[in-house]
C-alpha cells in the first residue's frame, strides 16, 4: 500500500490561529515598522508570521531593516551578492582581531537572513539554500583564513582547512556547526621563520586555535560560525593542527570504521588547497577499497539510530528518527562505500550527486532517486524551519501541543494534526524510497538488537546524541567523557590498542554506563572506572568477559560505586579478573578450606624463592580478593570477613617461615635442634584482621649458648635465629611482581626498636615480669602463637599463658590507660582515628581488660582467638545489669564494621567523612548501617564512642589511684 503524495515543499509561514486577533494585529503593525507601509496584505501577513514564531529572525530583521523591502519583492540575491561583496572589502582591511569577529558575524547573520527569508518566502528551494549556506560559510572561513596569515598566500602556506560533515558535502544546515580538520604539509618549507617541526606545528596549531575562536566566539554581535575540530584523529591528545605524515599514519593504522565513512564528504575548503587535495588522493585507498567490503554493513550498524516515534510526534528527531534524515543519507554512504573503490563516478561528497551517480551506474532505480531526492528535501526543509526558530543546532520537533500548533503554522500547514499526518506520510514515503537488500538487513541487525544502547557511543561522530544521552542517563559531565570514551575508541591506551578490544569495549560500555548511571554518584563511578581501564595491560579479554557475562560487569559496576580501593587492586592485578568465572568463587568461604599452594615448596627448590613468593602473591591476592567480595556483596558477615583475613595471614607467615627457611639452611645449614615461634599481636592476635592492617609480629627462640649451624659459613643461634627473622619480615612485606603479602610491624616485641628482631623465649619472660609498662601488658593480652617448631611450642604456650595470667596491679592498669588516654587526646590525629579517639577501639580494649583482671577471669583472657569485643559479650552475660555492656557491645559491632568496610572500600581505615574520599564509599556504609544520610554516619559514630567512653570513664575512676 503506497503512502499518500507528499508535497514538494512547505508553504510561507501562517500566524499561528492560537493568536488572539490583538496579538495578530500586533505583529502585523511590526512588520509595519520594519519594512514599511508599501507591503501589500499577504506580504505584511507573511512578515507578521515569520517576525512572530521566530525570535532569532525578528532579531535580525530588526538589525538589518533595510535589506527587508528587498527581500519580501525576492531581492535575496543582490542582498546575499553585496553581504560578500562588503565581507571581501573588509576582512583584508581589517586591522584587529576585534574588528574581524564583527565583520564575520555581520556577514553570516545579514547572509543567513536572506537564505532564510528566501526559502520561507518561497522565493528558492531547500536545495539551493543549503548550497548558498555552504557558500556563505566556505566564504568566511577563507576570509579568516587570509586574514591570519596576513600577507602570505594562501596557496603555498603549507596549512589547508578540510570541511567534513554537511559543510564538506555543500549542503550545511542552517544552524549547524561546521567540522573542520586543520592539516599542516609536512613537506612544506620553513613558514615564517620557524625552523623545527615542532615549532612549525605550535605555530598552525596556534593559527587553528585562533580560527576557532574568530569563528566561533560569542560577542555582542553573536557568532559567526560553531567549530567542531574533534573528527581529527584522536582529538582529545592531537594538537589542533596535525601533520600530513601523523594523519595517514593513524587512518591508515587505527582509524576507525565511521571515520572513514566520514571523509567520503571530505574536500579542501581554505588555506593551502593543493596540500589538502594530495592528502585526500593518498587517503584514497582507505576511504575507497577495490574490493566489495561488506563487512561496512557491520561497521556502520551504529549510524541506524531510528529512535523510537513518540505519541504525536513530540520531540521526534527529525535527523535520527524512524526514517528521518540519517537513514537515507545511510543507504547512499553504504552503497558509495561498496562501490567507490570501483566506480570513480561513485565517489561524490554531496548527496544529490551521489543519488545521480548511483543512478547511472545501475545501484538505484531513477524513480527511486526521485522519491528520494524528495523525502530528502522535505526533512531537510523540515529541519530548517526548526533551527530558523532560535538558531540553534537542534533537530527535535516541539515537545508540547502548543508548540506544534505554533511550529504547524510556520511551516505553512493549517494545524497541528495536518503536520502530525505529513510527517507520516513522509515516514512512509521514505521508507519505501529506501528499500533496499542492504537496507533491509540493517533494519533487521537493528530490530534484533537487545537494546538502543547497544548502538549508542560506538561513533564520534554522533558526539551530540551521545553526549545527550551520557546527560539523561545522569553523568554531570558527558562532554568530558566523551573526550575520554574517544581516546578509548582511537587506541589511545594499552587496553584499547587492538581492534578486538575496542570493539568488545563498545560492545560492553553502553549497558554498563546505563547501570553506573543509576548510582548516587555516577560521575566518581566512572572516574573510577577510567583508572581501572587505564591501568591495564590489554583490554581484550577483560572487555569480553564483561560482554559474555554481564553478571560480572554488574559486579564491576558495583565495585567502583562501593570500593575504590578494591577497584585499583582490580587493575593492577587483572588476572582477579578470571577468579569470578570460577564456580566456587561465590560459594562460602571457610579458613578450612585455605592453603597455601602445594608446589609451593617444590618451585622454591627448583626455582629460587622469588618465583616461589610470586606465586603466593598470588594466590593470597585471589582469596583476599574473594573475601573483600564476599563481604562487599554481604554474602559473609563482618566477623566472618575478619576471620577469613586472619586465617589468610596465618597461611601466609607459615608459608614464608618455611620458604625462609629452605633459604637459610641453604645457605648456613642447619641448627641441631629447631626451636622457633612467631607470635601474632594486635587484630592479627584476635583475628580480626581488616583489608588494610598490617601485621604485629614477635619472634621467639630457645637454644645453648654453645649452638651453631652446620653449614659452611656457621652462624651462632642467635644471630641464625635473627637473621631468620629478618627474611621472614622481609619476605613477608617485599614487593614482588605480584605484589606484596602484608605489611609487618615489629615494635610490639621486648625492648622495642633497641631490642634484637628475635628474643629469647626466656627473655620475653622476664621482660613482662620487671620492664613492660602496663599498656604493653595490655596489647600482650591479644599474642596469639602462629608458628612453632614442636620443641618449642610447648614452652612458648606456657609462658604466654603466664604473662597474660599476671597482670600488673589493677590501679597501676587503671594509671596507666589514664596517661595513654591523655596522650591520645593531646595529639590531633587521635580524632580521625577510630582507634585512638575517645570512645574508640583502645578505649574498648582498655575497659574489656579492666574488667577482665578485676573479676580475674583468665580463662577469658586465655581463650584462643580471644578479642576485647569477645570478652565484653562474656562479661555481659556474667553481669546483674547487662544493658550497659550490651550497648557497648551493639557500639562496638558498628565500629568494626565501619573499620572494615573503609578499610575496604577506601584502603584505609576512617573514622570522619572526607571530601577526598568516595562519597559512593560513604553512602553504600550508610546503607549497611541502616542510616537515612551519610551524614548520620558521623552522628552514629559520636554515639557510640561517647557510649564506650562514658563506662571506661567510670570503671577507671572506681579503679585509679590518680582519680581516688
Amino acid at each position: 500500500m503506497s503512502a499518500e503524495p507528499l508535497p514538494s515543499a512547505f508553504s510561507t509561514p501562517q500566524l499561528s490561529s492560537l493568536l488572539t486577533p490583538a496579538q495578530k494585529a500586533g505583529w502585523q503593525d511590526d512588520a509595519v515598522r520594519l519594512a514599511g507601509d508599501n507591503l501589500t496584505e499577504q506580504q505584511r501577513e507573511q512578515l507578521a508570521a515569520i517576525i512572530a514564531a521566530s525570535p532569532h529572525l525578528n532579531r535580525a530583521a530588526v538589525q538589518f531593516a533595510a535589506d527587508l523591502p528587498g527581500l519580501i519583492q525576492g531581492d535575496w540575491e543582490q542582498i546575499l551578492a553585496q553581504a560578500e561583496q562588503d565581507w571581501q572589502t573588509s576582512w583584508p582591511a581589517t586591522s584587529s582581531d576585534a574588528l574581524l569577529m564583527k565583520a564575520v558575524r555581520r556577514y553570516r547573520n545579514r547572509s543567513h537572513l536572506a537564505i532564510a527569508f528566501a526559502e520561507l518566502l518561497g522565493q528558492t528551494s531547500i536545495g539551493t539554500s543549503w548550497g548558498v549556506l555552504t557558500s556563505v560559510a566556505e566564504s568566511g572561513v577563507r576570509g579568516v583564513v587570509g586574514y591570519l596569515l596576513k600577507d602570505q598566500p594562501a596557496e603555498g602556506s603549507g596549512w589547508v582547512i578540510l570541511g567534513l560533515g554537511k559543510l564538506g558535502a555543500a549542503e550545511l544546515n542552517y544552524s549547524s556547526d561546521i567540522d573542520l580538520i586543520a592539516l599542516q604539509d609536512s613537506q612544506a618549507e620553513d613558514v615564517a621563520a620557524v625552523k623545527t617541526p615542532d615549532q612549525k606545528g605550535k605555530y598552525f596549531s596556534t593559527l587553528t586555535r585562533r580560527l576557532s575562536q574568530l569563528l566561533s566566539q560569542q560577542t555582542e554581535d553573536g557568532f559567526g560560525w560553531r567549530v567542531d575540530f574533534r573528527l581529527r584523529p584522536d582529538p582529545a591528545v592531537t594538537p589542533l593542527c596535525l601533520s600530513t605524515d601523523a594523519a595517514l599514519t593513524y587512518y591508515e593504522s587505527i582509524a576507525r570504521s565511521w571515520e572513514r565513512a566520514a571523509f567520503i564528504r571530505a574536500r579542501p575548503i581554505a588555506g593551502d588547497i593543493r596540500v589538502g587535495a594530495q592528502f585526500l588522493a593518498h587517503l584514497s585507498s582507505f576511504i575507497w577499497r577495490r574490493s566489495l567490503d561488506y563487512t561496512v554493513l557491520d561497521d556502520l550498524q551504529i549510524w541506524l539510530r531510528h529512535l523510537p516515534t513518540p505519541d504525536g510526534y513530540r520531540g521526534f528527531d527529525v535527523k535520527l528518527g524512524a526514517f528521518g534524515i540519517r537513514h537515507l543519507e545511510l543507504l547512499v554512504h553504504v552503497l558509495q562505500l561498496l562501490g567507490g573503490g570501483r566506480h570513480e563516478v561513485l565517489r561524490q561528497f554531496n548527496t544529490f550527486a551521489a543519488l545521480d551517480a548511483l543512478a547511472s551506474e545501475g545501484w538505484l532505480e531513477a524513480d527511486q532517486i526521485q522519491q528520494m531526492k524528495q523525502c530528502y528535501s522535505l526533512w531537510r526543509q523540515t529541519e530548517h524551519r526548526l533551527q530558523y526558530l532560535r538558531d540553534t543546532q537542534t533537530h527535535s520537533l516541539p515537545r508540547n501541543d502548543q508548540e506544534m500548533a505554533e511550529f504547524a503554522a510556520f511551516a505553512g500547514l493549517a494545524d497541528a494534526a495536518e503536520f502530525r499526518q505529513t510527517l507520516e506520510h513522509l515516514q512512509q514515503q521514505t521508507k519505501m524510497a529506501c528499500s533496499h537488500p542492504l537496507m533491509d538487513r540493517l533494519l533487521a541487525a537493528h530490530k534484533t538488537g537487545a537494546d538502543e544502547t547497544d548502538r549508542i557511543l560506538a561513533s564520534s561522530a554522533d558526539r551530540t546524541v551521545n553526549s545527550r544521552w551520557l546527560a539523561e542517563i545522569g553523568f554531570s559531565r558527558p562532554d568530558d567523557m566523551m573526550d575520554i570514551i574517544d581516546g578509548w575508541m582511537s587506541g589511545r591506551i594499552p587496553a584499547t590498542r587492538s581492534e578486538r578490544a575496542r570493539g568488545y569495549l563498545g560492545r560492553f560500555l553502553p549497558p554498563f554506563l546505563d547501570s553506573l548511571g543509576k548510582a548516587s554518584d555516577p560521575d566518581s563511578a566512572f572516574a573510577c572506572f577510567t583508572e581501572l581501564i587505564r591501568n591495564l595491560p590489554a583490554g581484550a579479554q577483560i572487555f569480553a568477559l564483561f560482554v559474555h557475562y554481564p553478571q560480572i560487569a554488574d559486579l564491576v559496576g558495583n565495585l567502583l560505586v562501593k570500593a575504590p580501593a578494591l577497584t585499583r587492586q582490580l587493575s593492577r592485578k587483572p588476572a582477579l579478573f578470571d577468579r569470578l568465572l570460577d564456580t566456587e568463587f561465590f560459594t562460602p568461604l571457610s579458613a578450612a578450606q585455605m592453603n597455601w599452594p602445594p608446589e609451593l615448596l617444590q618451585i622454591a627448590q627448583t626455582e629460587g624463592a622469588e618465583q616461589a613468593l610470586d606465586q603466593l602473591c598470588l594466590w593470597a591476592s585471589e582469596i583476599r580478593f574473594r573475601v573483600n567480595v564476599h563481604f562487599l556483596q554481604g554474602l559473609c558477615s563482618c566477623e566472618d570477613a575478619s576471620r577469613q583475613l586472619s586465617a589468610l595471614a596465618d597461611l601466609c607467615i607459615d608459608a614464608v617461615v618455611r620458604l625462609a627457611r629452605l633459604d637459610m639452611e641453604r645457605r648456613y645449614g642447619q641448627l641441631s635442634d629447631n626451636r622457633f615461634a612467631v607470635l601474632g599481636l594486635g587484630r592479627l592476635g584476635s583475628s580480626q584482621l581488616t583489608s588494610a592492617s598490617d601485621l604485629d609480629l614477635i619472634f621467639l627462640y630457645q637454644s645453648t649458648a654453645d649452638s651453631t649451624s652446620n653449614g659452611r659459613q656457621s652462624l651462632s643461634a642467635g644471630h641464625y635465629y635473627n637473621r631468620l627473622a629478618q627474611l621472614i619480615v622481609s619476605w613477608l612485606s617485599v614487593q614482588t611482581a605480584q605484589g606484596k603479602l602484608f605489611d609487618i610491624d615489629t615494635r610490639l616485641r621486648p625492648d622495642g626498636h633497641s631490642g634484637p628482631l628475635a628474643t629469647r623465649l626466656e627473655r620475653l619472660d622476664s621482660y613482662y615480669q620487671t620492664d613492660a609498662w602496663p599498656w604493653e601488658y595490655c596489647a600482650f593480652l591479644k599474642a596469639r602463637i602462629l608458628s612453632a617448631d614442636p620443641d618449642i611450642k610447648k614452652a612458648t604456650k606456657q609462658h604466654v599463658q603466664k604473662i597474660k595470667t599476671t597482670p600488673p596491679a589493677l590501679s597501676a592498669l587503671a594509671d596507666d590507660m589514664l596517661l595513654m588516654r591523655e596522650r591520645f587526646a593531646a595529639d590531633p590525629e587521635s580524632a580521625q582515628s577510630l582507634k585512638k579517639r575517645a570512645g574508640g577501639f583502645m578505649d574498648a580494649e582498655f575497659l574489656a581488660i579492666l574488667l577482665t583482671v578485676r573479676k580475674k577471669n583468665y580463662d577469658l583472657i586465655t581463650m584462643p582467638q580471644g578479642s576485647p569485643s569477645q570478652w565484653l559479650r562474656q562479661l555481659s552475660q556474667e553481669a546483674e545489669d547487662t544493658s550497659e555492656l550490651d550497648a557497648v557491645c551493639a557500639g562496638l559491632d558498628e565500629l568494626e564494621l565501619i573499620t572494615q568496610f573503609t578499610s575496604l572500600c577506601l584502603g584505609k581505615a576512617a573514622s570522619l567523612i572526607s571530601q577526598s574520599d568516595s562519597q559512593q564509599s560513604w553512602r553504600a556504609l550508610a546503607d549497611q548501617l541502616g542510616l537515612a544520610s551519610v551524614e548520620d554516619i558521623e552522628t552514629k559514630i559520636n554515639e557510640n564512642c561517647q557510649q564506650i567512653a562514658s563506662v571506661l570513664e567510670k570503671n577507671i575512676k572506681k579503679n585509679s589511684n590518680k582519680q581516688s
